[in-house]
């Protein structure tokens, strides 16, 4: 299950960050691939300084995420990484629906979530517009895992 976390943003910061999206990805579909993603060095210099207030300290990875219309991500893991994702969601709508670890769930413009990459998820957008989610990992939640 995704997990709510505590920071939240405005619907209008939400928007202002989902269109610097253009600035990493042209946003349309690339042949039958069902959604695009971007690379965390470029999303990190990007989003950093605009997100410090919600997020801060160092960022060890980023993405956007874009799931297009009437597409699914097939459910998956991401290998054996152990700790915590971050997942802003930046664009959404009532037809967007997000899985992880057998609970599907539907996610809030705005709001932050935790999930385990390493446990099965995935999603589906049966709406008309793009989803897009900014993840992250933190080093401050890569250390508390490896200090266990």
């Amino acid at each position: 299950m995704y997990i709510l976390d505590t920071p939240r943003i405005s619907p209008e910061r939400c928007k202002e960050l989902a269109a610097l999206a253009d600035q990493l990805t042209d946003r349309r579909p690339r042949g039958t691939n069902p959604y695009q993603s971007t690379v965390g060095e470029p999303t990190i210099e990007l989003y950093q300084p605009l997100l410090m207030d919600v997020f801060p300290g160092q960022w060890h990875d980023a993405a956007l995420f874009i799931l297009y219309p009437t597409s699914m991500v097939h459910i998956h893991t991401d290998g054996n990484q152990s700790y915590p994702r971050r997942h802003l969601i930046l664009q959404t709508n009532p037809l967007c629906w997000s899985f992880h670890d057998g609970v599907w769930q539907q996610v809030e413009l705005g709001c932050t979530y935790r999930m385990d990459p390493s446990k099965p998820h995935g999603a589906i957008n049966s709406g008309d517009i793009v989803r897009i989610h900014l993840y992250l990992d933190l080093e401050s939640d890569i250390q508390l895992v490896q200090a266990k």
